[in-house]
């Protein structure tokens, strides 16, 4: 079923719930009406007859005939009661009456001195009446044809108008749910033709404050992250195939050199160490690509472990004052708080050191002098903050440190191949947190890894 056909029907349904709870009103209070009105007829014939029967001796002839003259018009089956004190029935009218009023009903009326009921179609009315000849009690019933006649009249009518409101609101419905959802539409044409191959394109519409602009504005978000991951990718697929090609290219020409002729044991060491380095460097880059497929593709489904940063900032000084035979790195520990937690935080111990372990090595690598390691930790959340005193970065390269395979003048001082910081910027990402660089040609540069809160 489809979105428009759903609201169609649940305004149908609301607008019929509404109509007839109002047709229901008005047929109950012209219900409460009519018999009210017909009880009230009813009370004047037993005044009438309490007033003609009771007291006429005590009228004149003038006033009996006004009396009589007022009621000459007799209501559907009109039987009227005369009950006196020792419960004999003195019927002013004949009483082989259809109903006959209860017993239980007439005392009632005598404690009460006047009641009405409905029973089974008939109206019937009673009121206790003192008089000079006893007390008594006065009953008239009879059947309200006429107003029955005119309710079932208008509980037709009211059916015709419940029928007629019930369509009116479904083409109504339709027609404004086909406007309401018209942006909607649009918005599912637009998408529909938008490809891999045009992802530039963008939904129009996201300018409104309603629910349909707010779904445009989140479908081109979404655009605009896969044509970024589109772009990543081709760019990755360009730059990887690049890198790898250069070793490839320079293995395959010295085998084929090798080959050509015989060579002495010397010069076919030489060209197999040469071979071997170029092995190594190619197993190098492809190391770092699946890591780096794993920390943007695993990640997310990857189980989170407890990670003290305070050890592995110790762990990774002491590998790499190993790895590079100097003890010119230098850890330090800023920690607001004395407890283990504020240096504990949920994440991926692998590539965390992994992210460590890159930036440590780039400030060996590019600077002589001292760099320091430190561990901040705060309300805030904790960072490792990497120091060193090398050449530093220009502003314009700057900008593009962090992009796949791209290596600064400065930095080409140094082996490498520009994957270090970018791999670096993804397992960072993966721990939600974020990584940052301020650097100062001849002053050094400064690498913050911030890991969010603990």
């Amino acid at each position: 079923m489809t979105i428009r056909t759903r609201l169609t029907l649940l305004f149908t349904g609301l607008m019929a719930v509404v109509l007839g709870f109002i047709l229901v009103a008005i047929y109950a209070l012209s219900v409460a009406n009519t018999r009210s009105e017909f009880f009230g007829r009813l009370r004047e014939r037993t005044t009438i007859a309490a007033n003609v029967f009771l007291e006429k001796d005590e009228l004149a002839r003038q006033t009996l005939m006004q009396f009589n003259t007022r009621y000459l018009v007799t209501l559907p089956e009109e039987v009227v009661f005369l009950i006196d004190s020792a419960g004999t029935h003195r019927f002013v009218e004949t009483s082989d009456a259809p109903i006959q009023p209860s017993q239980t009903w007439i005392e009632a009326v005598r404690t009460n001195g006047a009641i009405q009921e409905f029973d089974n179609g008939t109206q019937r009315y009673g009121t206790y009446y003192h008089d000079n000849q006893g007390d008594f009690v006065i009953i008239a019933q009879a059947r309200d044809v006429y107003g029955q006649s005119k309710l079932d009249n208008q509980r037709f009518v009211l059916y015709g108008a419940f029928g007629a409101g019930v369509l009116l609101a479904f083409f109504a419905g339709m027609v404004f749910a086909r406007r309401a959802l018209q942006p909607m539409n649009a918005v599912i044409n637009r998408v529909d033709s938008i490809t891999a191959s045009t992802l530039d394109e963008r939904v129009e519409g996201g300018e409104a404050a309603d629910e349909i602009g707010h779904l445009v504005r989140t479908f081109n978000g979404m655009l605009e992250r896969l044509e970024e991951s589109f772009r990543q990718q081709q760019e990755f697929v360009a730059n990887a195939s690049h890198e790898l090609r250069t070793p490839l290219t320079s293995i395959v020409g010295r085998l084929e050199v090798q080959l050509a002729r015989a060579r002495s044991i010397d010069e076919s060491r030489e060209s197999n160490l040469a071979v071997l380095a170029e092995a190594r460097r190619l197993s190098t880059i492809v190391d770092a690509l699946l890591l780096m497929a794993q920390a943007i593709d695993n990640a997310p489904a990857m189980e989170r472990s407890s990670v003290r940063l305070d050890e592995m900032l110790l762990d990774a000084v002491g590998a790499a004052r190993q790895r590079y035979g100097t003890q010119r790195i230098v850890p330090r520990l800023t920690v607001s708080g004395d407890d283990a937690d504020s240096v504990t935080i949920a994440g991926f111990p692998t590539l965390l050191r992994v992210a460590l372990d890159n930036v440590i090595d780039n400030a060996v690598k590019y600077s002589e002098g001292e760099v320091t390691v430190e561990l901040r930790a705060n309300a805030e959340g904790c960072a490792y903050i990497v120091t060193d005193s090398g050449r530093g970065i220009s502003p314009t390269e700057l900008t593009k440190i962090g992009t796949l395979f791209y290596r600064s003048e400065s930095a080409k001082v140094a082996q490498g191949y520009g994957i270090g910081l970018a791999l670096t910027g993804r397992l960072i990402d993966a721990h939600r947190g974020s990584i940052k660089i301020r650097s100062e040609e001849g002053r050094g540069t400064v690498v913050e890894l911030r890991l969010g809160s603990t």
